[in-house]
């Protein structure tokens, strides 16, 4: 068995102004810059976590799985990290680099765990052809559809 499939735990997520680390339970760490995430999303890379410190056994990033079975679990941990993120922090990974963060639209106070869980599902909701973050440019708060349904508002942190 290729050691680079094993699956492993991340134990640590470090969130910075360099970019994000995640540290595993065998040792590996993965170490992404916002430069080559900047890459990544304009399609320049054509790998994806390749930069790493030490051993990256266990994770099996660089594999390309087209296997949609698993799709919807996938959706649903995404969503549910995300919800931790806002719920804990205020911010996803990427609102911690741009210096935002997401509160409660009325108060202005952090966010409750319920909405920041609503939140991030409809994040993906907001997705489909990009019409939820569009909606921002005519709506009169600037606020997405997930932002409008879970009641909150981003703000520079």
């Amino acid at each position: 068995m290729n050691p680079a499939s094993k699956e492993m735990t991340i134990q640590d997520v470090n969130i910075n102004a360099k970019g994000i680390t995640l540290k595993g339970n065998n040792g590996g760490i993965i170490t992404l810059t916002k430069e080559e995430m900047a890459k990544e999303k304009a399609g320049e890379s054509n790998q994806r976590y390749t930069r790493t410190k030490t051993s990256t056994a266990g994770f099996d990033a660089g594999s390309a799985n087209n296997n949609t079975k698993n799709a919807p679990l996938k959706i649903l941990l995404w969503a549910l990290y995300c919800g931790v993120a806002l719920w804990r922090f205020a911010a996803s990974p990427g609102m911690k680099i741009f210096k935002l963060k997401a509160v409660d639209f009325t108060t202005g106070g952090p966010l409750a765990a319920d909405k920041a869980f609503l939140r991030a599902f409809f994040s993906l909701v907001s997705l489909f052809l990009l019409l939820g973050y569009a909606w921002a440019i005519w709506e009169k708060d600037k606020r997405t559809w997930h932002d409008i349904i879970a009641g909150t508002r981003v703000v520079k942190a």
